[in-house]
């Protein structure tokens, strides 16, 4: 619970815009898997820092976390890696 009210703190999360119509995409609240363990299938949604001031604190964040998240890592893509050694410089 305690990381989604961080992301609640930090973003703020609307639907997709259409790129053709420029008018959002309605998501559908209904569309779930099946099965056991329920969760919503994946949609399209648009997820922006709620200020300048948020970004910085995401950003302090997440150069603060790098040695706690180091170890997990090794397998991401080297797109992703060099990402993550430019934001911690």
């Amino acid at each position: 619970m305690l990381n989604t009210m961080n992301l609640i703190w930090a973003f703020d999360f609307s639907p997709a815009v259409d790129a053709e119509t420029q008018k959002p995409i309605p998501v559908d609240i209904h569309d779930y898997a099946k099965g056991i363990l329920t969760a919503p299938n994946p949609f399209k949604c648009t997820i922006k820092p709620r200020s300048a001031h948020h970004a910085e604190v995401i950003h302090h964040d997440f150069v603060a976390a790098g040695p706690a998240f180091e170890p997990f890592e090794r397998d991401l893509r080297q797109e992703d890696l060099d990402y993550i050694k430019i934001q911690r410089k």
